[in-house]
């Protein structure tokens, strides 16, 4: 995030009671939705309590049920209440959709692009590496290709004595594997 984007928790806004998470526009609420945007851009416009837009707009950014509330100005159990309304629960998988496909998209990038870490030496930073993470991308690939990179606990045990083997030459090793 650079400097020029402000930040949803940097005017936070104020937790309201659960008789007023129920009204459409409560007055104590801004015109605006999280991104600073007219509500009507908001990908939820169609629901037309301002509360509920938040706290699905929030979601679908961040994943998280207690972060989404927080951001919003609810608790997670007014979601909880809201999930009996079939409208709202439409509202809610589409959200739910949009923040697997954003924690989806986290993984790819630190599976393929990597992110940068600090190398400390003494307790001072003293430069950065690219880290890579084999197991989110073994993931990625077992999920969109499963016929061709499927895993299983048999095949780790069989790779497990391969090692073995090949390491020691080890033919019996304790456990079974």
């Amino acid at each position: 995030m650079d400097d020029q984007t402000p930040h949803i928790m940097d005017n936070p806004p104020t937790p309201i009671s659960a008789d007023l998470a129920t009204q459409t526009t409560p007055a104590t609420w801004p015109t605006q939705d999280l991104s600073g945007e007219d509500p009507a851009a908001s990908a939820f416009a169609y629901v037309g309590n301002l509360l509920k837009r938040r706290f699905l707009t929030a979601f679908s950014r961040c994943g998280q049920i207690g972060r989404a509330a927080q951001i919003a100005g609810c608790t997670p159990d007014v979601h909880y209440r809201w999930k009996a309304d079939p409208e709202y629960l439409k509202a809610f998988n589409a959200a739910w959709e949009m923040a697997g496909d954003m924690i989806e998209g986290t993984a790819v990038h630190r599976a393929v692009e990597g992110v940068e870490e600090g190398v400390y030496w003494r307790g001072e930073r003293v430069a950065s590496e690219r880290k890579y993470s084999d197991v989110l991308l073994a993931q990625q690939l077992n999920g969109r290709f499963p016929e061709r990179y499927k895993y299983s606990r048999m095949d780790a045990n069989i790779s497990i004595r391969a090692l073995h083997i090949v390491i020691r030459g080890d033919e019996d090793l304790p456990g079974g594997i």
